[in-house]
């Protein structure tokens, strides 16, 4: 049991970061009434250590930092929302990603992985983005760089995180919110993706979330409140996005084998490529019109004609059962225990699992316990 006036401050500002109300804060205590969380916020009521467990969860607050025994860093994740959701969502949201961050940089600085947060970027100038054919340029460049290869979309997460050290967390955000990113002092490179979105959707989203981790420094966010402003960056974001995953050669290429083939471009053969590519029909169609291979109106009638969109989401019903989600805490947390440099009740923590489903998670994962031998390497 543990009563203070301290704790009591402590567990009401940690509520009102995440932006729960003191009702719906009750609720997800299983209070029968929110009176019973307002006793304790007033410091009328002693909290259980049960109750302090699960009040770290609901806010997305460490135990150490609500019992005051941790660092509390007051400087909160600056994500740039592509739309934002309503405010109480988008607390939460940002608290969860504080959250996953910190967990992250934890285990990568008790792993002595240094190199993740060390995002670099090529694009130090607003000129160098001033222009559709200067965006293309640093999108080719992007391209090269993380060797994407002909096929970007199937690689680009993976060359984020293990080339850029690139956090990429796969989230259920709200309707109005899409995407989200940031560079943080701290936490490195960040891309929230909506996991709700469909797997073509995804990627695209990332990729234009690329463009503004590069352009990062370049903007202040006071600036990017300027509506006229966000619009005009958002809109070079699109146009890197596109570029980054359809290379227009390999477009070309493609399009013209159909026409060797078929003598003609079906609706399915366009359904076919975008799925090659990993992109919706919509980004291939205005892709198609940006290299020069239909007029403007094609491209709009092709992006809004509703049998194309319905045999798209015929076609590509299977790629939503192999939709991305975010591995890297987990990923770290295993490599923690098999170091032994976490118990395996905290590794249950990090992965949000019992304790008992430790060893079948792991299993699931294919990933040994520990390292075994080890093995000399020559120089080279």
């Amino acid at each position: 049991m543990m009563e203070t006036h301290d704790l009591a401050l402590r567990l009401k500002k940690a509520r009102e970061s995440v932006g729960l109300t003191l009702k719906s804060a009750a609720d997800k205590m299983g209070f029968s009434n929110y009176q019973t969380l307002g006793s304790i916020e007033n410091g009328a009521r002693e909290v259980k250590a049960a109750e302090i467990i699960k009040f770290s969860k609901i806010y997305y607050c460490s135990i150490d930092v609500l019992i005051g025994t941790g660092d509390h860093n007051d400087e909160k994740p600056r994500l740039l929302w592509r739309r934002a959701p309503e405010e109480h969502v988008r607390k939460m949201i940002e608290k969860r990603v504080h959250k996953l961050a910190e967990q992250c940089v934890w285990l990568q600085e008790a792993l002595t992985i240094s190199s993740r947060r060390k995002f670099k970027t090529f694009v130090s100038d607003r000129e160098e983005i001033a222009t559709n054919f200067k965006v293309d340029d640093i999108a080719r460049q992007a391209r090269k760089s993380l060797d994407l290869g002909r096929r970007p979309s199937l690689s680009l997460k993976d060359a984020l995180e293990q080339q850029m050290g690139v956090v990429v967390i796969y989230d259920a955000l709200s309707d109005a919110g899409s995407a989200a990113s940031m560079v943080h002092p701290r936490y490195g490179a960040i891309v929230v993706i909506n996991s709700n979105e469909s797997p073509w959707r995804q990627n695209y989203d990332l990729a234009h979330e690329l463009f503004h981790l590069y352009t990062w420094e370049l903007f202040t966010q006071d600036e990017l409140q300027d509506p006229v402003l966000f619009h005009d960056i958002e809109r070079k974001a699109d146009r890197f996005a596109s570029t980054l995953l359809l290379p227009s050669e390999e477009i070309q290429s493609r399009v013209h084998q159909k026409l060797d083939e078929n003598k003609k471009l079906s609706k399915a053969d366009f359904v076919d490529i975008a799925r090659e590519f990993g992109v919706s029909t919509q980004a291939l169609a205005y892709r198609m019109k940006n290299a020069n291979l239909i007029s403007w109106e094609v491209a709009d009638r092709i992006a809004k004609n509703e049998e194309v969109l319905g045999l798209s989401k015929d076609r590509r019903w299977d790629e939503r059962e192999k939709a991305p989600k975010s591995e890297i805490l987990t990923d770290l947390a295993i490599r923690g225990l098999r170091k032994s440099i976490i118990s395996r009740g905290k590794f249950a923590e990090l992965c949000g699992i019992d304790r008992c489903d430790i060893d079948d998670f792991i299993n699931e994962k294919g990933i040994l316990y520990n390292d075994g031998e080890s093995f000399e390497i020559m120089d080279s």
